[in-house]
């Protein structure tokens, strides 16, 4: 407390004033103590449709996964283009079934706007906020792929 100088016990809550028409989780795969840095490896489950949030429903779009263990690892991501899920592994880009998009190496969820229940936002404007997303992380991946030019790990 800042009045008492005292410790408290207290909660924490964020609230959403308006639903987003993209949404990222970064799930706590990291855990840090004193004396240890561990990854944290248990699976967990999460819809890859109908995700509804303040009356918006959400589709998983794309996941980043992180193989390997705290100090030393590769990433990957998984994303759906259609009604078809890939996997990208560096320059490696092949089809996976619906039921190995679950991962227990699952880093970071990227879900969409699917519609919201009370219509004002269209497919049309979802469409546009992926298309835009996109086109975002295509432009971080070739500032990425500029910067490592010459570099083994590219």
């Amino acid at each position: 407390c800042r009045n008492c100088k005292s410790h408290q016990i207290f909660n924490k809550k964020y609230e959403l004033s308006k639903p987003p028409k993209v949404l990222v989780f970064s799930l706590k795969r990291f855990k840090y103590t004193e004396f240890t840095r561990i990854k944290l490896t248990y699976s967990i489950s999460y819809p890859l449709t109908d995700l509804e949030i303040k009356g918006t429903k959400y589709d998983l779009f794309g996941i980043i996964h992180h193989y390997g263990d705290i100090s030393f690892g590769h990433y990957t991501s998984t994303v759906k283009i259609g009604e078809e899920w890939f996997r990208c592994d560096d320059r490696r880009v092949f089809k996976i079934e619906t039921k190995d998009v679950l991962n227990p190496n699952s880093y970071i969820l990227i879900y969409i706007a699917k519609e919201e229940i009370n219509n004002s936002t269209t497919i049309a404007e979802v469409n546009t906020v992926r298309d835009n997303t996109i086109a975002k992380i295509k432009t971080e991946v070739e500032k990425i792929r500029t910067k490592s030019k010459g570099n083994d790990f590219e």
